[in-house]
């Protein structure tokens, strides 16, 4: 049961902590364990679950290189993290990987940055860093330099 943490990274501007919504998607790079064979940005979410052979899993795919079935990669509970601190850094998830393995990952969607004020704010990282302006506190708020990076815990 090889386990997977999505590592965040990045320097906070008045920013107390980043957190995943119940619609966030994890965008992955993932490879077949087996053949190399690589897919890209696949999402998989916390909302949406398959049934594989009485069990849930968030995603189940076939290998188009070698044909292996039922490669598949589940949230593992309760390991969703918000970051928080000064330099944010730490796990936002851990993934359970079966037959594929991560090798790069991205947020783009469900992601919200709480500002020191309390203020949410929507965050996108396509472009990058993210900033903006919080009325309440008078100042801006950012997050600088996001690093995503995936280890192998198991």
């Amino acid at each position: 049961m090889p386990l997977f943490n999505l590592n965040f990274s990045g320097e906070f501007e008045n920013i107390q902590s980043l957190v995943a919504d119940s619609d966030v998607r994890y965008f992955l790079t993932l490879q077949c364990s087996n053949c190399g064979e690589n897919f890209q940005d696949i999402y998989i979410s916390p909302e949406e679950t398959v049934e594989v052979v009485k069990k849930e899993v968030h995603l189940m795919i076939k290998c188009k290189g070698c044909q292996r079935k039922n490669n598949t990669v589940q949230i593992v509970l309760n390991s969703q993290n918000p970051i928080s601190g000064e330099e944010g850094n730490g796990t936002f998830v851990t993934l359970d990987c079966r037959g594929i393995e991560p090798i790069e990952w991205k947020l783009t969607a469900g992601i919200y940055a709480i500002s020191e004020s309390g203020k949410k704010f929507q965050v996108d990282f396509n472009d990058g860093d993210f900033c903006d302006f919080d009325d309440d506190l008078g100042e801006s708020v950012g997050i600088y330099d996001p690093v995503f990076e995936i280890t192998k815990t198991k």
